[in-house]
């Protein structure tokens, strides 16, 4: 009986070790709300380039489609000099995404008015296409911080840190070259 209340509390201990704090769990709420606010804003924004498709006359259309890739790609350019700026890997993701969506929208024109029905239908369900590649990416950023947190508790770094290693010494050659040879 005794052993058991002894596991139990170890249990808990451990529990409560690897249990994310409300800080870490706010970072990662925080990164994965911002990704879906930019997977709402993409879905509607194609949507309603599939939605300009069918109710304006096709004149229009290619004009406002023109005017938005040209945006878009401004857009893209100023995600681009702000990643460089601070050297950010999650902004550059970003400004990646954005420069796939400037390509399709250039590209639409072309599609809508030129191809075949069945890349027509390719294009009118990229909204979709575009919502499971957020969920998808939502649902790696959220994996991988869980996991960065959890190799943060490990203290095997910190113990081998501390042990010098015949590895970690400087290599000597031991055979040299003859002269003349």
């Amino acid at each position: 009986m005794e052993e058991k209340d002894e596991t139990m509390a170890f249990s808990k201990e451990i529990y409560e070790k690897i249990k994310i704090p409300k800080e870490e769990k706010e970072k990662i709420y925080s990164k994965l709300t911002k990704n879906f606010l930019i997977a709402i804003a993409v879905f509607f924004y194609v949507l309603f380039l599939n939605l300009g498709y069918v109710r304006l006359e096709e004149t229009i259309f290619r004009r406002d489609l023109k005017v938005f890739a040209f945006g878009l790609i401004l857009f893209t350019i100023w995600v681009f000099e702000k990643a460089y700026k601070k050297d950010s890997g999650t902004i550059t993701i970003h400004g990646i995404e954005m420069l796939v969506l400037s390509f399709i929208t250039l590209y639409m024109p072309y599609v809508y008015f030129y191809q075949n029905p069945i890349v027509q239908v390719f294009f009118e369900t990229s909204s979709i296409y575009i919502a499971f590649y957020y969920i998808v990416k939502c649902i790696i950023i959220y994996k991988s911080e869980i996991k960065k947190f959890k190799l943060s508790l490990s203290d095997v770094k910190e113990i081998t840190k501390e042990n010098d290693t015949y590895l970690d010494e400087k290599s000597e050659k031991k055979f040299s070259k003859k002269k003349g040879k």
